[in-house]
């Protein structure tokens, strides 16, 4: 069953290879979930052979400050110059999930940025 639908849960320009994360008004409507489809919209490129890598991140504490990795639902693929790029990845739930999920957000290549949108949709089973 459908939990959620086509939440954006990342929207921003990445300037460079610093990793960036959704924000923590998402980590529980992405926890709630046994599994997730990611969505991501690459836009805006620049930079010599950009790459994007999206990967999950799982928490158990109240407090949000240690985070374990679980899942990489994106591994690193191009993402051309002077194109809009759309990619997919799921998370198939088969290892439970924190209470709290984040995704991580990282871009590659020399000098890449790019306009950056996740859209995630949520299932339980």
């Amino acid at each position: 069953m459908n939990l959620f639908q086509n939440a954006v849960v990342f929207d921003q320009f990445v300037p460079d290879t610093t990793p960036v994360y959704t924000q923590p008004e998402t980590y529980a409507l992405l926890g709630s979930a046994d599994k997730l489809f990611v969505q991501l919209r690459a836009s805006q490129t620049g930079g010599a052979n950009p790459t994007a890598t999206v990967a999950l991140e799982t928490c158990n504490d109240a407090s949000a400050t240690t985070w374990s990795a679980k899942a990489t639902v994106i591994a690193a693929t191009s993402i051309p110059n002077g194109a809009v790029t759309y990619l997919f990845g799921t998370d198939a739930g088969s290892t439970p999930s924190g209470a709290l999920v984040r995704l991580k957000i990282t871009l590659a290549g020399n000098g890449p940025s790019g306009a950056i949108r996740l859209s995630v949709s949520g299932q339980v089973d």
